[in-house]
């Protein structure tokens, strides 16, 4: 049924357009209401859903079966899509918060949250760049564990693999993003 429809959309059938909304709306609104969090208002949801359906039909051709199954194509497009837009939204909400603490009399400290200072430090040290290099299939696991929150033992059943295996990868994921940070701090 997937396969069928991928090839509709890579003919660029029309119809195959509605059937892929229908599959995937919630999936995709859920994963992006999580992403944007406190940046995004409803519109702002609303507008990356239609940003990832149409980066979806876009870039079909970029869809590979032999590296992963179209729903986690989808995942990784959602979640791309996203993360891009709550980076520009955390942006915005930046500057208006320099600009407003800017003209106090009184400046007060402003509470961050770890997520908050977790995304920025990503989008500092370009962290997404070197994950986006990673091989397949530790790409993958990556972004589903780490993005989407997907569990271990989900991401082993998904791929037809041991859980040992899948740990192993992250394990290896991890160390290189640390050596990488380190690298910066020094």
């Amino acid at each position: 049924m997937i396969d069928k429809l991928v090839n509709r959309l890579k003919a660029r059938d029309d119809s195959a357009v509605d059937e892929l909304y229908d599959m995937y709306f919630d999936r995709i609104y859920y994963y992006i209401k999580r992403i944007l969090g406190p940046f995004g208002t409803k519109e702002d949801i609303e507008e990356c859903v239609s940003d990832v359906f149409l980066a979806l039909w876009k870039e079909i051709h970029k869809f590979d079966k032999e590296r992963g199954s179209f729903d986690t194509y989808v995942n990784v497009k959602t979640r791309t899509v996203a993360l891009n837009l709550r980076r520009k939204l955390q942006k915005h909400t930046q500057k208006h918060l320099n600009e407003s603490t800017y003209h106090m009399d009184t400046p007060e400290k402003v509470s961050v949250s770890v997520e908050e200072e977790v995304f920025d430090k990503i989008a500092e040290n370009d962290f997404l760049e070197v994950i986006d290099k990673f091989k397949e299939p530790d790409k993958t696991y990556f972004h589903l564990r780490y993005f989407m929150n997907y569990e271990i033992k989900q991401i082993a059943k998904e791929f037809n693999t041991t859980v040992s295996s899948v740990d192993n990868r992250l394990y290896r994921c991890r160390l290189l993003l640390k050596k990488i940070r380190c690298k910066e701090v020094v």
